[in-house]
């Protein structure tokens, strides 16, 4: 009789066997997950989104590409009789912290005396009116939203008034087209009397004509190009005339680069100040703008006890009087 075959032998060849089913179905399994759930699993490439898809921002991110909202606003300006006065100007004034500054915003009525500000940012505002023959009128205090829409802001100005007019000058000669004229009355708070204030602009010849109501008033002629200038009158009962001698401002320019490799910084910020003989506080501010050129306006107003012609002027002086 043969010798029978050891039992072992057919158990390890069953066990191989099982293993390798196991195999083949745990390879088809995972294959067919990979197909139908492809890019979720750790470590997967994501594919492409299709054209015209944009893929959404991870959660707490920002959005660039939806810029907040900005507000619109429009109104009339006209008389009492309810004309519309064609050659009125609305001016809107930030209310800025304590400590900031923001320019105006000034625009002019069409024929029918209606004015629209297409994009305004968001915030709180002074809203002033004007319009030759008529005496201003104002609101102290607007609140726009994001993205509102803000109709109807309708100013009804009354005739009369006291006339002020005059020209603002270049120091160096010649008129100065644009120069805003702003007045605020003085007493009380300052800070609240600012919202009371109104405005009007010089025209190509550097004059400038305005209605005004009796009473004391601190008037100041400004550009961007220029030091400000302001008087203090007490207006009422008749013509006045008020000239303004601005005094141009120089300016500084460069562009910051890094030493390693004398790339251009964006975003640097600049401190700057005049030369002095001990250390005082003060000095301006100013940051390079995305395209890394960086304007500083050097402003200064000559005087008996700043007089520089009686000493030597500094690199950085003498580039701002050449440049100004």
């Amino acid at each position: 009789m043969p010798p029978t075959p050891p039992k072992q032998s057919s158990f390890a060849s069953t066990i191989l066997i099982a293993a390798l089913l196991v195999a083949i179905v745990g390879s088809i399994s995972w294959f067919a997950t990979r197909q139908g759930d492809s890019g979720d699993s750790p470590g997967a490439e994501t594919s492409d989104p299709s054209p015209g898809t944009k893929p959404s921002p991870p959660a707490g991110s920002r959005d660039d590409s939806k810029v907040e909202g900005s507000a619109r606003a429009s109104g009339q300006v006209r008389s009492k009789s309810g004309t519309p006065l064609d050659r009125g100007r609305v001016t809107l004034l930030p209310l800025a912290r304590e400590g900031e500054s923001a320019e105006p915003i000034d625009v002019e009525c069409d024929d029918s005396g209606a004015w629209t500000i297409a994009s305004l940012a968001p915030g709180r505002y002074a809203l002033s009116a004007t319009a030759p023959d008529h005496l201003p009128a104002w609101r102290p205090e607007l609140e726009v939203e994001p993205g509102a829409t803000l109709a109807e802001l309708d100013f009804v100005l009354e005739p009369g008034g006291s006339s002020l007019a005059g020209t603002v000058h270049d120091r160096s000669g010649g008129e100065i087209e644009a120069a805003r004229i702003r007045l605020t009355p003085v007493g009380g708070l300052s800070r609240l009397r600012e919202r009371e204030s109104f405005f009007t602009l010089t025209d190509a010849e550097g004059r400038y004509a305005l209605q005004v109501p009796e009473g004391r008033f601190r008037v100041e002629a400004s550009h961007p190009d220029y030091t400000r200038e302001q008087a203090v009158l007490d207006l009422g009962g008749g013509r006045r005339t008020q000239d303004f001698s601005l005094v141009p401002m120089g300016v500084i320019e460069g562009v910051v680069v890094r030493a390693s490799d004398r790339s251009p910084v964006a975003g640097a910020s600049l401190t700057w100040s005049r030369e002095r003989t001990q250390s005082m506080p003060g000095g301006e501010r100013s940051t390079a703008p995305p395209d890394r050129r960086h304007t500083s306006r050097h402003r200064w107003r000559p005087s008996a006890a700043n007089d520089r012609s009686r000493r030597p002027w500094s690199p950085c002086e003498r580039g701002t009087r050449d440049r100004g």
